[in-house]
């Protein structure tokens, strides 16, 4: 599983719509970012998927390193993105807008998912990510000032979930099927 610790992301789109809790509408907020990450984070998604899509430098005058890992050359240049289609539930995300003493926004049950990735040459992967969370007002007007700008962004999903793997919601869904 990834983690992002104080990355540098974009706020690319928010979309505000309601999710009936019972019998009350409560507020939510789906934030799209994007944001550039090395290749390096594709095995922490999937053991050998970096791999899979990367390469060694066959140039040897064009690399400084000597390291048998530094992938940098895309296999395959004409690769669309990639969705990810796992989603992980319970995730922290803290978003620092960078503008004053209270700029940090702190959600510590978002739900993560709709990543995106797209292999670049030299081993970078550019990004897309939904975050959904449930905020408070303050905090949608921020994010909302903040649309378009880049901002720190920290992802904590040690303590996520991933709802394909509850047993319980398969044993749901496998009942269906009979």
């Amino acid at each position: 599983m990834f983690a992002l610790d104080h990355y540098s992301a974009t706020l690319a789109k928010l979309n505000l719509r309601t999710e009936c809790h019972g019998n009350e509408d409560v507020a939510a907020l789906d934030i799209f970012v994007a944001f550039n990450v090395s290749n390096r984070m594709l095995d922490e998604l999937a053991e050998g998927l970096r791999r899979s899509l990367y390469d060694h430098d066959d140039n040897p005058a064009g690399s400084l390193l000597d390291e048998r890992d530094h992938l940098v050359h895309l296999r395959y240049d004409t690769l669309a993105p990639l969705d990810w289609l796992e989603e992980w539930e319970h995730c922290g995300v803290v978003i620092d807008t960078g503008t004053g003493k209270k700029s940090e926004l702190t959600f510590s049950d978002a739900t993560v998912g709709k990543l995106s990735l797209a292999p670049k040459e030299g081993g970078t992967v550019a990004c897309k990510l939904r975050i959904q969370v449930l905020p408070q007002p303050v905090q949608t007007a921020k994010l909302a000032a903040m649309l378009k700008h880049d901002v720190s962004l920290t992802l904590d999903l040690s303590k996520a979930t991933n709802p394909a793997e509850d047993p319980e919601t398969l044993e749901y869904e496998n009942e269906g099927e009979s």
